[in-house]
């Protein structure tokens, strides 16, 4: 448990303690019949937690190319109920099944299920059901964009963005018709402004009620702006500009 995710409790008004969780213990079955959850590291395996999401009532846990989600509702329980069944209310653990490793650093929701971020690679996490359980869940492959894992994707509403750092400047792209089966739409709208940021951002941040996006590197001075107006499905404006400050953010 020390080495697991802490959390941060509202114990009162303006009043937080941060802790250790009470993940649940295995009360039946063994390593063979109720295997550990595969964020949990081996010695000859170095496997950490490298994000957490929440989606459809659950807890997930990235770790290499793997994806762990809790048992509904009880987020600390990663086991099975019962050693002999794989339950609809048991936890979850699923793989990118790709040819090249994924190492696994972002996940974003949206309509269509849970978008996960590689360095290189996209995936989708989803369900052809009503209910998400060990049975019906599935995972995708959408894209091959590289990503910056320190700034993360945000969401824009109904569509999401990233930060793409493989080249010598950073660029801004945006992801779109995200279902599956069909490849999504990636737009880069930094492609009028090719040279303008860095490729070592770290400060990813949007408002989606101005439709204002900020992007930046903590230590420096400059932060960089995307502002875009958007009526139905057609986008009236969509601008850059720099903002550069006295002192370092």
């Amino acid at each position: 448990p020390a080495k697991m995710p802490v959390i941060l409790q509202r114990t009162s008004v303006n009043q937080f303690t941060v802790k250790q969780f009470e993940w649940t213990h295995r009360y039946t079955g063994d390593n063979v019949t109720n295997p550990k959850p595969s964020f949990l590291s081996r010695a000859d395996d170095d496997r950490f937690i490298s994000q957490l999401a929440f989606f459809m009532n659950r807890l997930v846990l990235l770790s290499g190319s793997n994806i762990c989600l809790s048992a509904p509702n009880d987020l600390g329980n990663f086991w099975r109920e019962t050693a002999l069944i794989v339950g609809p209310n048991d936890g979850i653990s699923i793989n990118t099944s790709q040819e090249t490793p994924a190492n696994l650093t972002n996940a974003i929701e949206m309509n269509a299920g849970l978008v996960l971020f590689s360095q290189n690679e996209q995936f989708l996490l989803s369900t052809d059901d009503s209910i998400l359980n060990p049975d019906t869940a599935k995972t995708s492959h959408l894209s091959t964009y590289y990503n910056n894992k320190y700034a993360g994707p945000v969401s824009l509403g109904t569509t999401l963005g990233f930060i793409d750092d493989s080249g010598r400047n950073s660029r801004f792209m945006e992801m779109g018709q995200v279902q599956v089966g069909t490849e999504p739409f990636v737009f880069e709208h930094s492609k009028v402004v090719p040279r303008l940021m860095d490729n070592d951002l770290d400060i990813f941040q949007v408002s989606r009620d101005n439709s204002i996006i900020f992007i930046g590197k903590a230590g420096s001075d400059t932060v960089y702006g995307y502002r875009w107006y958007q009526v139905g499905e057609q986008r009236l404006l969509s601008s850059w500009f720099k903002w550069k400050f006295a002192k370092p953010i």
